[in-house]
């Protein structure tokens, strides 16, 4: 997942779930058996959506962002443990 974003007017609105949730769906769709993503150390919101949502962090990468701050990467299986692709 490259990016996903909510306008602060629009926080706490649980647009960032539905945006997350089609994300997978697409990702699903394009027979991907799991969607990695980076957040922001800092970006509490963004941390509590993830993992709420069965993200696990694997990674830290320190001085990651242009200014300076480190990154959490997280990744999440699709399809259950047997991941979303297809088996011919």
């Amino acid at each position: 997942l490259s990016s996903i974003a909510v306008a602060p007017s629009r926080a706490g609105t649980g647009l960032g779930r539905v945006l997350l949730a089609a994300a997978e769906a697409e990702a699903l769709a394009r027979e991907c058996d799991r969607l990695r993503l980076e957040v922001r150390e800092d970006n509490g919101a963004g941390i509590r959506l993830y993992e709420r949502s069965g993200y696990r962090r694997f990674e830290t990468v320190t001085d990651y962002y242009e200014d300076g701050t480190t990154a959490w990467r997280y990744e999440k299986p699709l399809a259950g443990e047997g991941g979303g692709r297809r088996r011919p």
